[in-house]
């Protein structure tokens, strides 16, 4: 699944879940950068940016609920970015209708529930690829249509 030095980027205030998750996706190969907030999150992101002159992120794992900046601001913030077309996962531990459909308005490219099996955290990013893939290209198919 994942090729060698691939990098996945999971942001959770709770050390427990991002070192689970990290565990999970070092042991498939990727590199994971953490990021504690969504706060932390976006300033990694736009330094990355800013040094390498691209992203270089396979996929993004953000919690929902989160201090200063919490999952769906931070969802909506890449969405508004130059790397706008990142994979995003959504997880959540009670995810309420209601944020579902608040998030759904920024486009998650797949949501991961609470407690999760790595099997789980592994399907969810194989998802969140095919769906961006499939975005990229209805998008390319649309562009060519008369």
């Amino acid at each position: 699944m994942a090729a060698e030095n691939e990098t996945i980027l999971v942001v959770d205030d709770e050390p427990e879940v991002r070192q689970v998750l990290a565990g999970v996706l070092e042991g498939k190969g990727y590199v994971v950068l953490q990021a504690d907030d969504g706060d932390i999150a976006g300033k990694l992101l736009e330094q990355r940016f800013k040094e390498l002159g691209m992203l270089n992120i396979k996929v993004i794992i953000s919690d929902l609920a989160m201090p200063r900046k919490n999952g769906i601001e931070l969802l909506k913030m890449i969405r508004q970015s130059p790397y706008k077309d990142v994979p995003f996962v959504l997880m959540s531990g009670a995810v309420t209708r209601d944020e579902l459909m608040n998030a759904s308005k920024f486009d998650p490219d797949a949501i991961l529930l609470k407690p999760f099996s790595a099997t789980a955290v592994l399907q969810k990013i194989e998802r969140a690829l095919e769906t961006r893939e499939g975005k990229e290209i209805a998008k390319l198919l649309r562009n060519k249509s008369p």
